[in-house]
């Protein structure tokens, strides 16, 4: 089977490990939750004394308030302001300059992102194409794409702060020890596009699905339409692969969008289909598929910390399983 076949492996004798799930619906609650811990620990006693308020339990030790912006950057010698003005003064501005008067409190923080998901551009291009369009052998349906990608940005942005953070890598570089990898991709896609120049000039209509090709200049378009949609964007400089993987533990993202196999036995805690997304056409729902590692492990018979030895074990032709070592 080789590392290369174990995500074809995941979705064809796993069925238990591959189950549906909503990108936005587990945005959301990720976010209620976040906003339910930051406010449970940054609200001040004040507040906790105004009516309706929840009360705090008994014994427990009071919540400080957080700094305001002037001392935090004195506090920690941060860029922050160094002049004093009397509060005074500050009143007297507005209109509030009447003794007794206390301090407002600081504005409300901004609301915190639902979830961060990273996408892996290099195994998830023909989904933000926008699928399968029966004009990409004419060049590419570029005014399709932009829709697309407008349309999911827009999804992933729901108001409130609860909306889905997407954060996407382009492959950068090409380590050595992939060359051998890379020649064999270039020469299967090299007969595919012998198989759908045929096809055209025999029967004159669109090739089949399953020959479908990113055009030219894909990785280009898609970049400059996602900056255009405000959507961050990094690249990698060596390995791909490697940078994904530590990039996303860096971070903190709560999940990955790929669809490769040294993915999957790198032991992402949320590993998610690229190949399976799909945005509703009302924009509400964008569904995809969550591969259980766990339920293969057991399956296998294997733990999840064994991935690597098990992905070196299978022979790959690539370096997964030796670097994940």
């Amino acid at each position: 089977m080789g590392v290369q076949g174990f995500q074809e492996f995941l979705e064809k004798r796993c069925p238990g490990a591959v189950v549906p799930v909503d990108l936005l619906k587990l945005a959301r609650t990720v976010s209620r939750q976040q906003q339910q811990h930051h406010l449970h620990r940054q609200l001040p006693p004040t507040a906790l004394l105004a009516p309706g308020a929840p009360r705090a339990a008994r014994g427990s030790a009071p919540l400080q308030p957080p700094f305001p912006p002037a001392a935090l950057g004195a506090y920690s010698g941060g860029a922050g302001p160094t002049r004093h003005h009397h509060p005074a003064h500050h009143f007297h501005h507005h209109g509030q300059s009447q003794p007794g008067l206390h301090p407002l409190l600081p504005p409300p923080p901004p609301p915190l992102p639902g979830a961060r998901v990273l996408v892996d551009a290099g195994s998830a291009l023909p989904r933000l194409y926008g699928g399968y369009q029966t004009d990409w052998v004419c060049g590419g349906q570029w005014n399709a794409m932009l829709g697309y990608l407008s349309a999911l940005c827009q999804a992933c942005a729901y108001p409130g702060g609860e909306g889905l953070e997407l954060v996407v890598m382009f492959p950068g570089g090409l380590g050595k020890d992939r060359l051998a990898e890379w020649g064999r991709r270039c020469q299967a896609e090299r007969q595919t596009a012998q198989l759908i120049v045929g096809h055209v000039g025999n029967k004159g209509t669109p090739p089949p699905r399953a020959w479908f090709l990113p055009p030219a200049c894909l990785s280009h378009c898609v970049r400059l339409a996602l900056i255009r949609f405000r959507v961050k964007v990094f690249q990698s400089l060596e390995d791909h692969h490697l940078e994904v993987v530590a990039f996303f533990r860096e971070n903190g993202f709560h999940g990955l969008l790929a669809h490769d196999s040294e993915y999957a036995l790198y032991n992402i805690p949320s590993y998610y289909s690229s190949h399976a997304l799909k945005l509703s056409w009302n924009g509400k729902n964008l569904t995809t598929n969550q591969f259980l590692m766990q339920e293969v492990a057991k399956q296998l018979g294997l733990k999840r910390m064994n991935f690597p030895i098990f992905a070196a074990l299978l022979g790959a032709s690539s370096s997964a399983g030796s670097s994940a070592l």
